[in-house]
Order: C-alpha cells, then sequence, then structure tokens
C-alpha cells in the first residue's frame, strides 16, 4: 500500500470496528451448570448485558456478563459478549482475553474470531487477524467480516492482489458496503488497476453520501481527484 493512503486506511479500519460485533445469544451454547435454575439465571444475565449492549451502555453489560460468569464459568456466549462489551470500552486486552476463553469453550464460535481478528488489525497485529480470518472462514466461508478484515490485514502487509480478492468477496455479499469498495481502491490503485480503482471510490463515494457520512465521503472524491490529477499530467 502506498505511503499516502495509510492514513486513510487507519480511518475504515475504525468504521470496520463500528460494524463488526455480534451481541446475539443462540439456545445451543449456554450449558447448564449446577441446575436449571442456574441455567436460567445466567441466561437471563446474558439477555441483560446484550440489551445494554445494544443501547450503548458497554460498561453496565459487561457488569451483567460477569455476574452471569459467575454463575455459570462455561457460557461462552457471556465471554463472547462481554468480551466485545470490553473492546467499546478500549479495555482491549481484557477483550481479547474472553474472546479467547470463549474459543476454548466453543471452538466453532465465529464471532469470536472475528471479533478478535477486527481488534488484531486495529492493533496492527496483522498476522495474528490473518490467522483469526482464516479460522473463521473456515467455519463460514461466506463470513462478510472476515473477508473484510482479512482484506484490511493483507492490504496492510503489502499484499494487494489478495486483498482486491478478499474485499471482492465482501462486495459479492453486500453491495452496499461502502468502506470495501474504498478499501478495494487502495488495493487496485497499489497494483495497478488505475481505472478499477477510480470505479471504487465514485461507488463508495454515492453510497458514503447516502449514509450521510460527509467526512468518509470526501475522503473517497480526494482519492479521485488525485488520480484523474496524475493521469492528465506529463510525465
Amino acid at each position: 500500500m502506498s505511503s499516502s493512503s495509510i492514513a486513510l486506511l487507519g480511518l475504515t479500519v475504525l468504521l470496520l470496528g463500528q460494524t463488526t460485533a455480534c451481541t446475539s445469544i443462540s439456545s445451543n451454547q449456554s450449558q447448564a451448570t449446577d441446575s436449571e435454575l442456574m441455567q436460567v439465571s445466567s441466561v437471563e444475565l446474558v439477555q441483560k448485558g446484550i440489551a445494554k449492549s445494544q443501547q450503548g451502555n458497554y460498561k453496565a453489560a459487561s457488569v451483567e456478563f460477569t455476574k452471569a460468569l459467575k454463575l455459570n464459568p462455561n457460557d461462552a456466549d457471556a465471554y463472547f459478549n462481554r468480551g466485545f462489551a470490553y473492546s467499546q470500552i478500549g479495555e482491549i486486552e481484557k477483550a481479547i482475553a474472553d474472546f479467547t476463553k470463549a474459543l476454548t469453550l466453543n471452538p466453532d464460535y465465529i464471532g469470536a474470531y472475528v471479533n478478535r481478528a477486527n481488534i488484531y488489525l486495529q492493533l496492527g497485529e496483522f498476522e495474528k487477524a490473518i490467522a483469526d480470518s482464516h479460522k473463521a472462514l473456515q467455519i463460514d466461508p461466506n463470513e462478510p467480516f472476515a473477508h473484510n478484515t482479512l482484506g484490511l490485514a493483507y492490504l496492510n502487509t503489502g499484499d494487494s492482489k489478495n486483498a482486491d480478492f478478499e474485499l471482492s468477496q465482501v462486495i459479492a455479499s453486500n453491495p452496499e458496503y461502502a468502506e470495501a469498495y474504498f478499501n478495494r481502491g487502495l488495493a487496485r490503485l497499489d497494483i495497478g488497476n488505475r481505472e478499477g480503482a477510480i470505479l471504487d471510490f465514485n461507488q463508495a463515494v454515492q453510497l458514503f453520501e447516502r449514509d450521510g457520512n460527509t467526512e468518509a465521503s470526501q475522503t473517497a472524491k480526494e482519492q479521485v481527484l488525485l488520480l484523474e490529477k496524475k493521469a492528465t499530467t506529463p510525465q
């Protein structure tokens, strides 16, 4: 990735961070502990925590998940959702620890891989982000957030060809995802596909404007203007 695009990529990573969470609970993941009553109480606390997360009250949500874990220390959902809550209030190490514990309890917990990969991406630990994304895709080859994180990690490590491929998978499953177009534009710019990059940046402009994201739209417009200017400047 060219040095002039690094800051722009950082912007889109933050945008991605706002959309990656999966604060849901599945009925088959919380296991009974000492009694059926204990299981019900644990599940109810997790559900209360999820409700608080959905309201944006992540600190209070983490308290509910901690209560649930005192009743049921083997509740993968409680660890996962507390990890997400921690990630939203900046408790990054705690978030990683909780996602890791959720995966210890349930090795197929795709949401834990996806969210941990996204944290690694934002920390600049790209190889770990790539590894977690691959594990998520082994469970579900069509998981769009895993493809997106993998594409961004590849872009940061200079593997723009694979970044182009992964981000194309995201767009195929979600053609309204503005960030994916912007990031694929960066990848295509790096591999010399100028026309493809312009098309992607212009599409990102339209989608960002539709969503009211004027700052990101302006960033994409600047990329287009820069490319058009280079095309008319004598070499």
